[in-house]
């Protein structure tokens, strides 16, 4: 409740000329439907594809026909979009009124301009790449708790048919003799910082009979196009600082340092206890599993909610 108040006094204050800009297009679009979500105020309009965060207004497309949630994270595209365009009326609200010169008019011309349109599919670049896109889905996400669009129409089960059978033979392949693979689980491995690259990893991760953790990871560039695999086996007991925070209902994330050739390396592994129902029918089992497996090895657990 407090945020919501200190958010809607500095967007009239701080931020006050971008949210006359967006009263104004707020009243051109009355009729529509509106709504009210995390402090900003929300209108569907008729656009198939353009959205627009405007002080403390959103402008947002319908969702479309048919429109389910993703493999992934269970947010459909409009979810992930709502979330990416919050992020623009945060921006409004640390930037005040240097938003509209180093936010918005840059962001339209990176949007509007065939230019950056040609630039982006001839470099295969994601349009969220962009500062002023990549900033906002980082803030979207830091203050809502979901997920952002980063990605333009990734579709991962028609680029690569992930399965727990397919983990399953690609992790047969790494065991030694006598070791088991114990609880294979598909998640994401994070690499989303605000000035990263542009890819990003889907892939699988196990523990095993010997106690070692193995990662299959896919590389997918920002047109969703599945890039090469890699894979990689650390014994559990060399991986220093686990951290596991249940976020959701939905979302787990494990955090900790690998060992590498020169001390060690951080990773971020994102996972969900319902994801990919269909083709991984033992998800949930096999995660509260390995989170078993990783407290029982030093893992610190933090809950914000339980599955």
């Amino acid at each position: 409740m407090l945020y919501k108040i200190f958010y809607t006094i500095l967007q009239w204050t701080w931020g006050v000329l971008q949210n006359i800009v967006g009263a104004f297009i707020f009243m051109l679009f009355l009729k529509n439907k509106h709504y009210f979500w995390n402090g900003s105020i929300v209108t569907v309009w008729n656009s198939k594809t353009a959205s627009l965060g405007m002080g403390m207004f959103i402008f947002i497309r319908k969702p479309r026909q048919g429109e389910a949630p993703d493999n992934f994270t269970g947010q459909t595209d409009f979810d992930r979009t709502l979330v990416h365009e919050y992020g623009h009326t945060v921006q409004s609200v640390i930037l005040g009124p240097l938003f509209l010169p180093i936010i918005a008019l840059p962001s339209l011309l990176w949007c509007g301009l065939p230019a950056a349109e040609k630039y982006r599919k001839k470099n295969s670049v994601s349009y969220y790449s962009f500062y002023t896109e990549k900033w906002a889905n980082y803030l979207g996400e830091k203050i809502t708790k979901n997920e952002a669009v980063w990605g333009d129409n990734i579709k991962f089960s028609e680029q690569q048919k992930l399965s727990e059978q397919h983990a399953n033979e690609m992790f047969a392949q790494m065991l030694s003799d006598g070791e088991e693979n114990l609880c294979p689980i598909i998640c994401g491995f994070n690499t989303k910082k605000f000035f990263a690259g542009d890819d990003m990893f889907l892939g699988y991760v196990t523990c095993t009979s010997k106690d070692r953790l193995l990662l299959i990871k896919y590389s997918i560039s920002a047109t969703g196009l599945f890039n090469g695999s890699k894979t990689e086996a650390y014994d559990i007991a060399l991986i220093r600082k686990i951290k596991i925070k249940e976020e959701s209902l939905r979302k787990c994330i494990i955090k900790a340092e690998l060992p590498a050739e020169k001390g060690y390396k951080k990773i971020k592994i994102e996972t969900a206890s319902k994801t990919f129902a269909k083709d991984f029918p033992n998800q949930k089992e096999n995660l509260e599993k390995m989170l078993e497996i990783l407290h029982k090895n030093g893992g610190k657990i933090y809950r914000r909610f339980y599955f």
